[in-house]
């Protein structure tokens, strides 16, 4: 199992001193719309211990994959920089999230939408192929998309297009969100390739009353042999200092994980 944590490259060193295996950067640190990735971030990786082995929020809204506005040519171009620019940084799996980008308009075709998806994901897997990389496919709350919920409905994107460069991702804060049954994750344990978690309830960090199950989802997980990489995303901004608080919450991940053996 391999432990790592969601954030930029100023972050980079802090990440690495918490004892965390890679990063998890968002693609907009890349400037996929740029001609060159930026000189600090290409510093930092290079100075680093550790490396960006995921990225996460891979299309910005302002380049949909749904709807009457999709640009095929903007949505190659950006998938193939970013590509690029990723695995320069050491990545192997990029997260499509991106609730912006693939939120169905009010009155298009849920059938029609459907048929980009897979438009989109082909390109992907094809893009991606010769880099040796990985889109996992990411459920998101309603609050956050109208469009692929659970970690079922991404099932059926990734199975349709049989690729290995397409699987799907679990969320814990979004599958509590959605009411997305962590019981599903055993149907789709072939194709899950990545795992977000929050941070967990330790002294270090406030205890909000909000808290989801770790341990039920890591019970899960050893239940269906998973053992790639689990992130920790800090959807609550419950970090308020990241350098006092990060080793601690690394330590009891992986006390949890331990418990759920």
């Amino acid at each position: 199992m391999k432990w790592g944590c969601c954030g930029d490259h100023q972050r980079l060193s802090d990440t690495a001193d918490a004892g965390f295996d890679y990063a998890e950067a968002p693609t907009r640190m890349l400037v996929p719309s740029e001609s060159d990735l930026p000189s600090d971030v290409q510093e930092a990786y290079a100075s680093s211990p550790i490396v960006a082995e995921a990225f996460n929020v891979f299309v910005p809204k302002e380049i949909p994959v749904v709807g009457p506005n999709v640009d095929e040519d903007a949505v190659r171009s950006h998938v193939t920089v970013s590509a690029e620019r990723a695995v320069s940084l050491g990545a192997r799996v990029i997260v499509f999230g991106s609730g912006g980008a693939r939120t169905i308009p009010e009155g298009f075709s849920r059938a029609d939408a459907d048929e980009q998806v897979l438009t989109f994901l082909q390109l992907v897997a094809d893009v991606f192929d010769p880099h040796g990389l990985t889109l996992v496919i990411e459920p998101l709350p309603a609050r956050s998309c109208n469009y692929i919920h659970t970690v079922s409905e991404a099932a059926v994107f990734a199975r349709k297009i049989d690729r290995p460069q397409i699987r799907v991702l679990t969320d814990l804060s979004h599958a509590h969100a959605s009411d997305d049954p962590l019981g599903a994750l055993a149907d789709v344990a072939d194709l899950l390739s990545h795992v977000h978690v929050p941070v967990p309830d330790t002294p270090e960090c406030a205890i909000d009353g909000s808290e989801v199950s770790h341990l039920e989802l890591f019970r899960t997980l050893r239940s269906i042999g998973y053992d790639r990489r689990i992130s920790i995303e800090d959807h609550g901004s419950r970090f308020t200092d990241f350098l006092a608080q990060a080793a601690p919450v690394l330590r009891r991940l992986k006390s949890l994980w331990e418990e759920a053996a």
